[in-house]
């Protein structure tokens, strides 16, 4: 078995580390960071001790927005946050399911007032149930498991 590193060292920024495999590329999209300056990496189906596949986020010289870890904690419960100074890990998170996402998810019913009125935010309140996400729409009352629903960013 090889130990070699399959994406780059980061020395300052942000590892998220121990993604749900198939949240990675949603939580990259998401995030809306593909502008940003300085390295930026991403992979799934790596090896896990912990779970079948893992994905894993890095990004240098970044700092995360409260949105942001609403983002990685939304599809991906469990996942670490590991924040970066010269090459250490100065600080660890551990991603928990928010209560509550403002304007990021697009309700999927098409008469919800968020898509049919300018400005108009979608709400949801979150809550885990036998081990899905479940998203309840506080405009027009419906309940969604996290999956179906679409980011603004997709």
């Amino acid at each position: 078995m090889s130990n070699n590193l399959k994406i780059a060292w980061i020395d300052n920024g942000i590892v998220i580390d121990h993604i749900k495999n198939e949240s990675t590329e949603k939580i990259f999209k998401a995030m809306d960071i593909t502008n940003k300056k300085g390295m930026i990496s991403f992979a799934f189906n790596l090896k896990s001790k912990t779970m079948n596949s893992k994905g894993i986020i890095k990004i240098e010289d970044k700092e995360l927005s409260d949105n942001e870890i609403d983002i990685i904690s939304l599809f991906s419960p469990g996942s670490t946050i590991n924040y970066i100074e010269n090459g250490q890990i100065v600080k660890k998170h551990i991603c928990k399911i928010p209560n509550k996402i403002d304007n990021l998810l697009v309700c999927k019913t098409t008469k919800c007032i968020t898509n049919n009125e300018k400005n108009m935010s979608s709400s949801f309140l979150l809550k885990e149930k036998n081990n899905n996400v479940e998203a309840f729409c506080v405009y027009c009352e419906r309940v969604f498991n996290i999956d179906e629903l679409e980011t603004k960013n997709d």
